[in-house]
C-alpha cells in the first residue's frame, strides 16, 4: 500500500467517491455535487500549491483519497474510503500515510473537522494521536475539531554500532522540524552532558553498557530489544533466539526502567532472523528507524508488558566455541552466523596450538557449509 499524488485521470474516481451517500452525510455540505462544479474544482486543485490530494493504492487498485488544504496556519484534512474497503482499517492507514507526507513537506499543524455521528472517523483521528480541542455547530449539526501539532523537539540517538550511523540521516530527512543529535561513546553518556543537550527523548538502538538510574529517571529513554517481550528478557537475545531454532522475532521498543527489559512497551515490529548476525542487525536497524519515526510522529505512549516473563542468560566468549555437542549441520551453520557481527567473538575451534575462527558462512543444499576461516597460533 502506498500514497500517490492525484492526477487528471482520477477526476471521475474522485467525483464518485465525493458523491457517495455516506460521504455526503458526513460532510458539512450535504448536497450532491454536480459534474460541472466538480470538474472546475478538480482542475483548480491540481494547480493549487496549497492543496495536496493523494490516492491510497493497494494490490487491487485504488482504496481511498486524502486531501490537505492550507487554511489559517493549519493543513485541514479530508479523507474517504471506497465503500467496499470500509471497516477494514484503511482509514487509519491513509491518515497516517498522509500525515507523513505533510510532515515531510514541513507542514507541522494538521486539523480535522469530524461530524459527531461519524464515530469511525473520530476513532481514526484519536488513534492517530489527534487532540480534540472544540465541539462546534455547522449548519445545524455538531462537529468535533481535532488537531495534531508537531512542535519542534530535540531527540538523542545513543548507539555504539556502525550500522546505526545512517539513523540520524534518515530521521533528519524524515523529520526536519526536530533537532537530532547523537552519542556513540560511553564517556560522553553522562548526566552532565545530557543536561546540557536537554533531549525530549533518548532513543537507544544498540548499547552494551549500563544505563544508570540517574539518567533514566531524569530522561525518557527508549531501548530496542530483539524479542517479543516479556519473552526473552536478558542478554544476547539474537544468539539465544537462533540457538533455540527461531526464524523470526519481534523488536520491542520499551521504556528503560530499573528492572532489566521490564519497561512498558511503545510498539513492536516483526524481524526475520535469516542471514548473518550483521545482516540481521542492519535489517533490525531499518525497522528501528521506522519505530522511532512512529513514536515521535504519533506521540505513542508505552503500555505494560503482558504475559509471563522468560529470561535469557547472557552468553560468554567461551560459548562461541564449536563443541562436539553440535552434531547437526544446520546447528553448526547457525552457530557460525549468529556470532558473525562486529563486536562478537567469532565461532571457533581450538587445537593444542591453533585457534580456527569461522565467518561469512553459507549453507549449501543443507549438507555443506562454505565459510571464511581465520587461523591464528595460540
Amino acid at each position: 500500500m502506498h500514497l500517490r499524488p492525484v492526477n487528471e485521470s482520477d477526476i471521475k474516481l474522485i467525483f464518485n467517491w465525493a458523491n457517495d451517500e455516506e460521504v455526503r452525510a458526513n460532510a458539512i455540505n450535504k448536497e450532491r455535487i454536480l459534474w460541472e462544479d466538480h470538474e472546475k474544482w478538480f482542475y483548480n486543485k491540481l494547480l493549487d500549491t496549497g492543496s495536496n490530494i493523494y490516492i491510497l493504492e493497494g494490490i487491487d487498485g485504488a482504496i481511498g483519497q486524502i486531501r490537505f488544504e492550507k487554511v489559517n496556519g493549519y493543513c485541514e484534512i479530508d479523507y474517504s474510503i471506497d465503500e467496499k474497503y470500509r471497516g477494514l482499517g484503511y482509514g487509519y492507514k491513509i491518515v497516517c500515510l498522509g500525515i507523513q507526507k505533510m510532515f515531510q513537506k514541513g507542514n507541522s499543524n494538521i486539523k480535522a473537522i469530524v461530524n459527531e455521528n461519524n464515530i469511525a472517523s473520530q476513532r481514526v483521528f484519536e488513534k492517530a494521536s489527534f487532540r480534540k480541542i472544540k465541539f462546534e455547530e455547522y449548519k445545524g449539526e455538531m462537529y468535533n475539531i481535532y488537531t495534531l501539532e508537531m512542535l519542534p523537539k530535540k531527540f538523542l540517538i545513543l548507539s555504539s554500532k556502525a550500522w546505526n550511523e545512517n539513523t540520524l540521516v534518515f530521521l533528519r530527512n524524515k523529520l526536519p522540524l526536530h533537532e537530532w543529535v547523537s552519542i556513540n561513546k560511553k564517556e560522553d553518556f553522562t548526566l552532565e552532558k545530557l543536561n546540557h543537550i536537554s533531549p525530549n527523548k533518548i532513543f537507544i538502538p544498540h548499547w552494551s553498557y549500563l544505563i544508570h538510574e540517574e539518567i533514566f529517571s531524569n530522561f525518557e529513554c527508549v531501548v530496542f530489544h530483539m524479542t517479543d517481550l516479556p519473552f526473552g528478557r536478558g542478554g544476547s537475545p539474537l544468539q539465544n533466539l537462533i540457538s533455540r531454532g527461531y526464524k523470526e522475532t519481534k523488536i520491542s521498543a520499551l521504556k528503560v526502567t530499573k528492572e532489566l527489559d521490564a519497561g512498558d512497551i511503545y510498539l513492536k515490529k516483526s524481524l526475520s532472523l535469516l542471514g548473518s548476525a550483521e545482516e540481521i542487525f542492519i535489517r533490525a536497524n531499518n525497522q528501528i528507524e521506522k519505530m522511532i519515526y512512529e513514536i515521535v510522529v504519533f506521540g505513542l505512549k508505552p503500555v505494560s508488558q503482558q504475559g509471563i516473563p522468560v529470561v535469557f542468560k547472557r552468553r560468554t566468549p567461551e560459548m562461541s566455541e564449536i563443541t562436539e555437542e553440535i552434531q547437526d549441520i544446520e546447528k553448526f551453520y547457525d552457530h557460525i552466523r549468529m556470532l558473525d557481527a562486529e563486536g562478537y567473538p567469532k565461532a571457533f575451534i581450538e587445537t593444542e596450538f591453533f585457534r580456527i575462527e569461522f565467518s561469512r558462512a553459507s549453507l549449501k543444499a543443507g549438507k555443506t557449509i562454505i565459510a571464511d576461516v581465520r587461523i591464528t597460533k595460540k
